[in-house]
């Protein structure tokens, strides 16, 4: 609860319920985007001009793909230096200004970038998507809400307590070569997933049942955002590790006890005061935030938000597949900035530069003498916090597992279709961990989407 003196001027004070939402969920017409004066020229071929308007452009000449060997040396030698590095370059690109608007506000590359239900659905059905963005929960709160509904009626009979509704929004953005890729082989067609599963000839060993590698340039994304008052002042809370959580071992956002109050355009963050319990909150302004302004249209899709208010970045998943296993990496809104290298820092450009982040490029922790994975090692940690640390064991197929221990290695390496079947009601989800591609557990009667989730469970 906030103090009883919270304000010393008449603001409006929005209270921190967990309501997160990706970009893409939010209504918005295609004559909304319009070309701007920016850093990045930009192809204007119809073929990649978007439902709103944008058109999708690659990430920024100076930004250079690493050879596989490279990479991989990188992770034989446990170089996390030159892994940072290239995490913070490709942080750099994504966000790098892509010389267009929408709704007034200029866009980073990622933003224009194709949304899962464009790359995933049958040219046929795009029209039905033309002009409207459109927002959802993730996929995999809904598998673990949906288990703990049936622990709880296990426990209390049918009528379980409610719980708060939980408000995070986020969705995967896939670079051309991704949406391209899908196209020419139809994996958005359900028959042709089922077609491929269902005929590799029975001597086909687990781990070659598999679809195609997609290209090594491709790239994929998954924003998430939070909602904030235009008008008055937002108490958020933000991240300072699970210590800082009314529940350490699944610490999602709703636990967290560190605060700050982030303020809107036109508001000194430095002459506001909110006081909680017995210490002042810091304040923070929401250009502190990569933000995105809330028009009308946008809002009336939204319950509880109004025009002129912001959606905030405040998490990003991160991948590329310039190794096999791609490259994960994962960013976060940081209430201290992080260093960064100097060489890549001028291309951080503000507010994203307020972003923490954590690098995964392999399963475990260090390599063998071979400079192999070393299943012997520890596993390697890298989730997001606004995204995987809610998650208890309930979430996992293999025992002791929690949100906190996970790597989105490990997790994405279980990706096969059919994600699931009337026998398996949930995905197979390993939070950490080395994973074995020819693992009959995991992969039997099923084929790896090489690494893609949203092909995977079949979305949208």
């Amino acid at each position: 609860m906030l103090g009883r003196k919270l304000l010393l001027a008449l603001v409006v004070v929005m209270l921190a319920t967990g309501t997160l939402i990706s970009y893409r969920g939010l209504a918005s017409t295609g004559s909304a985007a319009r070309p701007s004066n920016g850093d990045h020229d930009q192809s204007t071929d119809n073929q990649k001009t978007r439902s709103i308007g944008l058109t999708v452009v690659p990430l920024p000449d100076w930004f250079k793909f690493q050879a596989k060997d490279t990479i991989n040396t990188w992770i034989a030698t446990n170089d996390m230096k030159a892994m940072n590095r290239h995490a913070w370059e490709l942080w750099a690109a994504l966000t790098w200004p892509s010389n267009q608007e929408l709704n007034g506000q200029k866009v980073p590359v990622f933003e224009t970038w194709w949304d899962a239900d464009e790359a995933l659905l049958p040219p046929q059905q795009m029209k039905g998507t033309r002009g409207t963005r459109q927002f959802r929960r993730p996929v995999q709160f809904r598998f673990q809400e949906a288990i703990q509904t049936r622990i709880e009626r296990l426990d209390l009979g049918s009528n379980p307590p409610a719980r708060p509704p939980q408000t995070l929004f986020d969705e995967v953005k896939y670079s051309d070569e991704i949406k391209q890729f899908i196209a020419k082989n139809e994996y958005y067609d359900h028959s042709e997933l089922d077609r491929i599963n269902n005929n590799w000839p029975k001597s086909t060993p687990v781990q070659d049942r598999k679809l195609k590698d997609f290209p090594d340039t491709s790239v994929m994304v998954k924003p998430v955002f939070r909602l904030a008052s235009g008008t008055g002042i937002t108490i958020l809370p933000y991240w300072a590790g699970p210590v800082n959580s009314t529940t350490p071992s699944t610490p999602g956002p709703n636990t967290w006890t560190k605060k700050m109050a982030v303020v809107p355009e036109g508001m000194d963050p430095s002459k506001v005061k909110v006081r909680e319990g017995n210490a002042d909150l810091p304040s923070m302004s929401v250009n502190d935030f990569y933000n995105l302004k809330l028009t009308k249209e946008e809002a009336a899709v939204l319950p509880g938000s109004k025009e002129g208010d912001y959606m905030l970045l405040v998490g990003m998943h991160v991948s590329s597949r310039e190794i096999d296993n791609w490259t994960w990496q994962t960013f976060w809104w940081s209430f201290v900035k992080p260093a960064i290298a100097t060489d890549i820092k001028d291309k951080v450009k503000p507010p994203f530069d307020h972003y923490q982040v954590a690098v995964g490029y392999s399963f475990m922790t260090g390599p063998n003498s071979e400079g192999q994975e070393n299943p012997d090692a520890l596993p390697l940690v890298c989730y997001n916090p606004y995204l995987e640390a809610r998650f208890g064991n309930n979430v996992f197929v293999r025992p002791g597992q929690l949100g906190i221990e996970s790597n989105c290695m490990s997790c994405h390496r279980c990706a096969a279709w059919p994600a699931t079947t009337p026998q398996q009601a949930n995905p197979s989800y390993v939070a950490n961990g080395l994973i074995d591609p020819g693992d009959p557990t995991l992969f039997g009667n099923k084929t790896k989407t090489d690494f893609l989730w949203g092909v995977a469970d079949g979305r949208p």
